[in-house]
């Protein structure tokens, strides 16, 4: 199990926190496993500084080796923890 650390852009982060988006598609280059955590860093469209808050999402299901996804590529869905870090 790894903690991944992961920026995105404030507005899939405001998705991804209100429940609405509940999977990531991302370059494989970090061996998403399930049950990893991931902890989404906020990133400000205006300035690209870091927001401050933080919450701690379990990955579930992981989707690779698909045809539809470019290769090096995996899709995983997103589950709240309710944890702030």
């Amino acid at each position: 199990m790894k903690i991944h650390e992961l920026k995105i852009e404030y507005k899939y982060y405001q998705e991804i926190k209100s429940l609405r988006k509940k999977f990531e598609v991302r370059k494989n280059d970090r061996d998403f496993k399930e049950g990893d955590f991931i902890i989404f860093k906020s990133i400000s469209n205006i300035d690209e500084s870091i927001s401050t808050e933080h919450i701690l999402y379990r990955i579930g299901y992981v989707l690779n080796d698909f045809e539809g996804l470019a290769q090096g590529y995996v899709a995983f869905t997103v589950n709240a923890t309710g944890l702030r870090v």
